[in-house]
């Protein structure tokens, strides 16, 4: 998990990560509060991929449309 969450945190903008909390909560998905520390994205990020990673919820499905974002 420590690994994913640093994947996430250095490939995906502030914006990006806090747009997908709002996806997740607009789908249904109650996540923890957000903190208000300076280091706020890592514990959303960790609160993102345990959803994502549970069977029992159902969450939207995503692609990219911007490919050049993606290592090669």
């Amino acid at each position: 998990m420590d690994d994913l969450v640093k994947v996430c945190t250095d490939f995906y903008t502030e914006a990006e990560i806090m747009q997908a909390r709002s996806v997740i909560d607009s789908a249904g998905v109650r996540l923890p509060q957000q903190t208000r520390s300076a280091d706020r994205l890592r514990p959303t990020v960790e609160d993102i991929a345990k959803c994502v990673i549970d069977p029992t919820i159902n969450l939207p499905e995503f692609y990219t449309k911007n490919l050049t974002r993606l290592p090669q």
